[in-house]
């Protein structure tokens, strides 16, 4: 059975909603008529007459609806796809490596533990170590987008593109041992304009009323302060892995008590301070999702450094941090 074939074959079995958008198009009504009549799905189709969602007075009951029904209880797109369960689909991949994949779960990622050259699985790391998906806006003046610093951004899109989603063109990097070279190379003559892309994507604001502006203002002075944070979240961009660098500013797992396991199977071995933006967008945080809340990142901080921040300053830090 074709890759295409078993695709959708698990795709009826899901019995699956999918809302269409753009209903007036006729491409979209061709397309919900298809998966209805192969039993794909079952789709809605949104168009004139269709309610705004975006206006309707229902907007956050159904938001808090969706946010409690997620397994991961996150709203953002990135951290509710569970990418690990759609490349487990594939019928190349082998029972053991397909519960491996299965049991990411939701918002996870591990780019470490294999390689994909379009034809081919390429073994680089076992077991699998499942890292946090970053966001991808906020990128402007970061110079190095990954938890580990791997390489600049283009070098990840290439890895990523190339070894990972089995692009056609070419790859190289002696310090994981992995080479990949297609001809032609449809990859890298892309990787300018979609890095001006990526740079481009803003940071989104945090939600009126989700953050207390006062204890913000305090937390800000902590932040600076006796939290030490701008120690290594420097500004603008809360972070001390700048864009202009040639070799990012990195730290040992020890240095700032996270688990070295997955560091060990990058390139650099270690991990640079992650870029603060968007925060109240995305939990889990750390690489690993180790820290549930932002109260966890303060208290494993608080503990590591030996800060004694009272309850209330961790709060007033908290509330800053949501606005970042």
């Amino acid at each position: 059975m074709s890759f295409r074939a078993e695709l959708l074959r698990r795709a009826a079995g899901r019995k699956a909603r999918i809302v269409l958008c753009e209903g007036n198009d006729a491409r979209v009504r061709a397309a919900a008529e298809r998966l209805g009549k192969e039993g794909i799905a079952q789709p809605i189709v949104l168009g004139d007459g269709a309610i705004d969602p975006s206006k309707d007075p229902r907007l956050g009951r159904v938001a808090q609806y969706l946010r409690d029904r997620r397994p991961d209880r996150i709203l953002d797109g990135v951290h509710a796809l569970d990418v690990g369960a759609i490349v487990a689909l594939s019928p190349a991949v082998d029972d053991a490596t397909r519960a491996e994949f299965n049991a990411w779960g939701p918002g996870k990622y591990d780019p470490r533990h294999h390689a994909f050259d379009g034809t081919n699985f390429i073994a680089l790391n076992t077991p699998s170590l499942p890292i946090v998906i970053p966001p991808i806006y906020g990128l402007k003046g970061v110079g190095f987008e990954t938890f580990s610093g791997d390489g600049p951004i283009s070098y990840w899109n290439s890895y990523v593109g190339v070894g990972q989603m089995g692009g056609r063109g070419n790859f190289t990097d002696p310090r994981i041992g992995l080479t990949i070279t297609q001809t032609p190379d449809l990859v890298t003559s892309k990787l300018p304009a979609l890095l001006s892309y990526q740079l481009s994507l803003q940071t989104p604001e945090p939600p009126a009323g989700s953050f207390d502006r006062e204890a913000a203002k305090r937390g800000k002075r902590l932040f600076s302060g006796e939290a030490r944070c701008v120690g290594c979240h420097q500004l603008p961009n809360y972070t001390d892995v700048l864009g202009g660098r040639t070799v990012p500013f990195l730290h040992d797992p020890t240095e700032v008590g996270t688990d070295p396991a997955y560091a060990a199977r990058t390139a650099t071995g270690r991990y640079r301070t992650t870029p603060l933006r968007g925060l109240w967008q995305h939990p889990p945080y750390f690489h690993d999702g180790s820290a549930a809340d932002l109260l966890a990142v303060v208290d494993h901080y608080d503990d590591l450094f030996k800060l004694g921040l009272t309850a209330a300053q961790k709060s007033d830090l908290i509330e800053f941090l949501k606005t970042i």
